[in-house]
């Protein structure tokens, strides 16, 4: 168990179920909480699955981080030089192979480089999110050599998902597939990273980068994606609305993303 620091200088957030409120939106009092941790000389740092553009979209604005660990950690963003600091990438080519293999398996399909999410569905779906873009095949990503942070098998039925994963963990040995749940849906889905890649290394990366210590940061989380970071990298704090294994592994647990828990646990732990 990772003890804290009295001087906190990183505080670690992923976004949906967590920053995010159930809306999907930052609240005001959260965004100016942050950004006043900022002045203080605190490193604001998000960790989320969704894409750099899908994370703009969310967040509206980055005025109230310095960091911005996407993909499930597969790339870093340095907010304030608007820069990929570290990237982690496979080839297209191996995505492509992986959708033919499963296509037939899943409702939809997504390639996400580290701006976009280029979605392929057998539904017709309308999406206000600029940065999912739809697509009828993949073979345009060959022609541009999109460089592929991570791909989602989605809707799948719950019975074939462990199967798949163990499939594509053995077939692709320089990958790695994992089952993937948000705190506030029963869904669940597969992501397919480079192996090694998650949100935890990312954060370790920039830890080391910056030289601070893991008892000097306190990390909130509440989904699946974040069971590794939360237990590893520093201070784990879980939202009330999480996961059971997610509370599991923190050494305390806020109120829910909607009800502000990160500013409610930062203000009572005086950090």
């Amino acid at each position: 168990m990772i003890k804290r620091e009295k001087k906190v200088k990183m505080i670690v957030s992923d976004l949906d179920g967590t920053l995010l409120n159930s809306q999907g939106h930052v609240s005001l009092k959260t965004k100016n909480i942050l950004i006043e941790k900022q002045k203080q000389g605190k490193c604001i740092v998000m960790a989320t699955g969704r894409t750099l553009g899908s994370s703009k979209y969310a967040m509206d604005d980055f005025s109230f981080a310095d960091y911005i660990i996407i993909n499930n950690g597969a790339a870093i963003y340095n907010v304030s030089k608007e820069f990929f600091l570290w990237q982690d990438s496979f080839f297209i080519e191996t995505a492509i192979q992986i959708f033919e293999a499963y296509k037939e398996k899943c409702s939809a399909f997504q390639i996400c480089s580290a701006n976009y999410s280029y979605k392929y569905s057998k539904k017709i779906e309308i999406s206000m999110n600029p940065s999912i873009l739809p697509v009828r095949d993949f073979a345009s990503l060959v022609e541009k050599n999109i460089p592929v942070c991570v791909i989602e098998l989605l809707g799948l039925d719950s019975k074939d998902i462990s199967s798949i994963v163990e499939e594509i963990n053995k077939d692709y040995p320089l990958l790695e597939a994992v089952v993937m749940q948000d705190s506030f849906s029963e869904n669940k889905w597969i992501d397919v990273m480079k192996k090694g890649v998650g949100k935890a290394h990312a954060l370790q990366k920039l830890q080391d980068i910056l030289g601070i210590l893991e008892r000097e940061t306190v990390i909130f989380g509440d989904g699946k994606n974040d069971i590794e970071m939360l237990s590893k990298n520093g201070f784990g704090v879980a939202m009330e609305n999480a996961l059971p294994e997610v509370k599991k592994v923190c050494q305390d647990i806020t109120t829910s993303h909607d009800e502000d828990g990160i500013v409610k646990w930062l203000d009572k732990n005086d950090v």
